[in-house]
């Protein structure tokens, strides 16, 4: 029978997006409110604290003691021996009422990340590729969710929460191009909304 263990007490405001460093043995996640990217030890229980000036939407693992975060304004890089931020881009400065939320890497290597707006269908998702430049992948979206990537069936798959809908799109490894949408999963009234998703 499996069992749920606290493992650390963060009464955080709305903790989000956990990333497990394989290299580090770390367990990163962010609160989004209270504007913190938290780092975790399980072998120590011990955790880091870095407060940033914007929200997190999401954070993902770099190299050379950086990792890459979706701030409410855009893409940055988290040096984490100085916590200083270095700002890549902001795809849509001239949205002020959106914010960065989900994102994860792809296993190239590329930076998906979609952004939530109040207003139905004024978000997307943008991917922030190795060369730091950023597409428009998906568009007219409200709030952009879960992520991820299946490679031995060449799929990505995707939420746009408020759609109740898990969309399914071939994916191209080698250019990042994502083609034939398609709805995997719906789910009924009354049984929730997608958040998240793991293949």
């Amino acid at each position: 029978m499996n069992e749920v263990k606290l493992v650390v007490d963060a009464k955080a405001s709305l903790g989000e997006g956990p990333i497990w460093d394989y290299e580090k043995k770390l367990l990163y996640w962010i609160d989004i409110i209270n504007k913190e990217i938290r780092i975790l030890d399980p072998k120590t229980h011990s955790e880091r604290i870095i407060k940033t000036a914007h929200s997190p939407g999401s954070v993902v693992v770099g190299t050379h003691e950086r990792i890459l975060a979706a701030f409410e304004n855009g893409f940055s890089f988290l040096d984490l021996l100085t916590e200083k931020c270095t700002f890549i881009a902001d795809p849509e400065s001239d949205m002020p009422g959106n914010r960065f939320n989900d994102g994860k890497c792809d296993p190239a290597g590329r930076f998906f990340a979609g952004t939530m707006s109040s207003e139905s269908g004024k978000a997307s998702l943008y991917c922030l590729d190795t060369d730091l430049s950023v597409t428009k992948k998906i568009e007219g979206v409200t709030t952009s969710n879960g992520i991820v990537w299946n490679m031995k069936t060449g799929k990505m798959y995707y939420i746009d929460t408020p759609t109740k809908e898990i969309w399914g799109y071939d994916y191209d490894i080698k250019t990042g191009d994502i083609s034939n949408k398609e709805v995997v999963v719906h789910i009924p009234d009354g049984e929730g909304v997608p958040d998240e998703i793991r293949t």
